[in-house]
């Protein structure tokens, strides 16, 4: 079965509204037969305080639905929320989780060396403990061998010092365009293996595909991926059989036009549900 949990927050960017994104696609998908309805988290979180008490809400409502045993979908949102959602799906020390990264950029940034401040761009920062900003979210810090970023193309100079400080592996945007999607499959193998992960978590930013087919993103960055590609991507996660949770974010429908992102998020999150219903009744 699949839950969906709507984390209502859009404060953390350049361009507040992702909020609306994720109401928009949580009400398409709660028509939807095959999904659960699972539970309402909102914020217009202007503060630390806030941001981070909607967070351990987040986090302990993805816990707990990966712990009933559903597939989880968080529908996000700026890429903030993923604070919460990679918090709740490494929690406990029963399950040894993998963060996939799909973004265009690293969000790796900390106070120290963001050039806006932004928190969308440090979550992955947070998660690792390089941030301490918010460290009550996270019971325990991700293992920079757990974290595999796809798709970076625009990475700050303070996110490539700490990605080469501490080893994470990134499959950037050029890479895959080069190598061609096939090689993924290959990465993905070799990450659950050399690190004997038992979960996988995906977190999946908009911005990856590229704007032209994509505007409504608060972070737009030229020479994307295709939405194909970003099926294939996602798919062959998938295939592994690991994949447990998703978030999806950063769709914000003040900048989009002709519903251009809209469309195209309900295809990537319809092929996903359907996806897995496909791999559990083979199961």
């Amino acid at each position: 079965m699949i839950k969906t949990i709507g984390a209502f927050h859009g404060n953390s960017g350049r361009i507040s509204g992702a909020e609306n994104g994720a109401k928009r696609l949580k009400k398409y998908l709660d028509c939807k037969n095959r999904i659960v309805e699972g539970p309402e988290i909102e914020s217009q979180a202007s503060n630390i305080d806030a941001l981070q008490n909607f967070c351990i809400q987040l986090r302990d409502q993805v816990n707990k639905s990966l712990a009933e045993g559903y597939f989880t979908v968080i529908l996000g949102g700026d890429h903030s929320i993923a604070i919460g959602s990679i918090a709740g799906a490494t929690y406990g020390n029963h399950v040894n989780t993998g963060i996939i990264y799909i973004d265009a950029h690293a969000d790796m940034n900390t106070l120290e060396t963001s050039p806006t401040g932004n928190i969308h761009g440090m979550p992955l920062a947070i998660c690792l403990g390089e941030e301490k900003l918010m460290s009550d979210v996270i019971a325990c810090n991700l293992s920079p061998n757990n974290l595999l970023l796809i798709g970076q193309r625009s990475i700050d100079s303070g996110e490539i010092d700490l990605i080469n400080r501490r080893h994470i592996k990134c499959v950037t945007t050029e890479s895959i365009k080069i190598n061609q999607i096939e090689n993924l499959e290959s990465e993905f193998n070799k990450f659950i293996r050399n690190n004997n992960l038992n979960r996988i978590h995906i977190s999946f930013d908009i911005d990856i595909i590229d704007p032209q087919y994509a505007p409504g993103t608060g972070v737009p960055e030229a020479n994307g991926i295709s939405p194909e590609v970003a099926f294939n991507i996602i798919e062959i996660a998938l295939n592994t059989g690991l994949v447990r949770s998703i978030d999806f974010v950063e769709y914000n429908p003040i900048l989009d036009i002709q519903d251009k992102t809209y469309k195209l998020y309900k295809k990537i999150i319809d092929r996903v549900c359907n996806h897995h219903s496909l791999l559990n009744n083979h199961s």
